[in-house]
């Protein structure tokens, strides 16, 4: 109940300001991305899996020293804070809204960071394999992965810096996300992945990534 998400489309009568659902899915979700250092989310819309992959960077920094965290968009607006919104807007208002005793003391923030008292500093950039290259990762996530231009590369440049490394994204057709399948067990046949909870299914490819959808 302390990790506060904002709705961008409520229905009527619902809290635009509520809870990360701790539903089995969410926290089966959770196990999976945590367990796994790499791995690949290809999702539907409006399921808060962006608002958990930021909550991840966010608690990755506040709880442990020295951190350095990375959310990489396809353009840097995708990703830098406008106001509430944007991967670094959402990290935001979840830390603004974190009971005062667990809340950073923050140093220094603009539009694309904010870093701690304790050593910990979350970044947003864009994508492009040169702006990966000059940073070493705590944990990376690479957000609508699928719609970025240069993907592969891009992956291909953080998978060999970073600790933990994820692209969450909704489908685009039969681009670098999707060829990452091993063969027989294609993207487009998710339904007959192995079963994780309600509305997960999921495997490590041959490469060692977990792949979820």
């Amino acid at each position: 109940g302390w990790v506060i998400t904002q709705d961008e489309h409520p229905a009527t009568g619902v809290e635009v300001e509520r809870p990360l659902p701790a539903d089995p899915d969410m926290e089966a979700l959770l196990r999976e991305m945590m367990a796994h250092p790499r791995g690949l989310l290809c999702k539907t819309r409006q399921l808060k899996v962006t608002w958990l992959a930021a909550w991840i960077l966010l608690w990755d920094a506040v709880f442990h020293d020295g951190r350095h965290e990375i959310a990489q968009g396809k353009r840097l607006d995708d990703v830098k804070a406008q106001g509430d919104k944007g991967l670094m807007g959402r990290i935001r208002f979840m830390r603004r809204r974190l009971p005062e005793i667990l809340r950073p003391r923050v140093n220094r923030e603009d539009t694309t960071m904010e870093a701690y008292d304790n050593g910990s500093t979350i970044e947003a950039i864009p994508e492009g394999e040169s702006i990966v290259r000059s940073r070493v990762p705590s944990r990376m996530v690479m957000d609508e992965l699928a719609f970025h231009e240069n993907g592969e590369s891009n992956w291909n440049a953080a998978n060999p810096a970073a600790e933990w490394l994820w692209g969450v994204t909704t489908p685009n057709g039969h681009e670098f996300i999707h060829r990452q399948a091993d063969p027989g067990r294609a993207w487009d046949d998710w339904r007959g992945w192995p079963r994780i909870a309600e509305g997960l299914t999921g495997y490590t490819n041959k490469q060692g990534v977990r792949l979820l959808f």
